[in-house]
């Protein structure tokens, strides 16, 4: 039951709002090296699309990444995370920088820290993996089925392993 020493601690901490669009969509991926993040609530961040560029020995194949593009839409899911572990979050996301965008969650504008890869290039393939886990990320928190079904539709290289020996069971599922 929550009580009132609960509530009391969790005035003192601080959280940051994390936009998650990649594989930190799901729960049991973000949790791996952020135990903090908790309250996770669909986002909506206009002026952007969602691309997959670079090449990860982790995923096997390209990265989600995020650019720039008028009158579009990239969904995800907002995390608060303690600010003490951002740091773990900065050390996951190597490879990328992170930026403040604002997100709409629920009827309200909340800034959030998000994660833009440092060198973008030419599009690349997730890999299967990195693909299903994302799928299954977007179905976890019962984003839009037309979203869902975009995210389906995205290219793969057919590699379904990674490095992270945790999420092999979801993967193969």
């Amino acid at each position: 039951m929550y009580d009132q020493k609960e509530e009391q601690r969790e005035k003192q901490e601080h959280f940051v709002e994390y936009l998650a669009y990649g594989s930190n969509l799901l729960s049991e991926r973000i949790k791996i090296g952020n135990p903090s993040a908790k309250e996770p609530r669909l986002g909506i961040l206009k002026g952007f699309r969602l691309a997959f560029q670079g090449y990860s020995s982790r995923w096997n194949g390209g990265t989600a990444n995020i650019v720039p593009e008028d009158n579009s839409v990239v969904l995800g899911v907002v995390w608060k995370i303690k600010a003490e572990d951002i740091a773990h979050l900065d050390a996951q996301e190597f490879g990328y920088r992170p930026i403040t965008v604002n997100v709409r969650v629920d009827d309200k504008i909340v800034q959030c820290r998000t994660y833009v890869q440092i060198v973008s290039g030419e599009s690349t393939k997730p890999s299967l993996a990195y693909k299903t886990i994302m799928l299954k990320g977007a179905i976890e928190h019962n984003m839009e089925v037309d979203y869902i079904e975009s995210l389906r539709q995205i290219s793969d290289n057919g590699v379904n392993k990674c490095a992270l020996q945790s999420l092999t069971p979801i993967i193969s599922t």
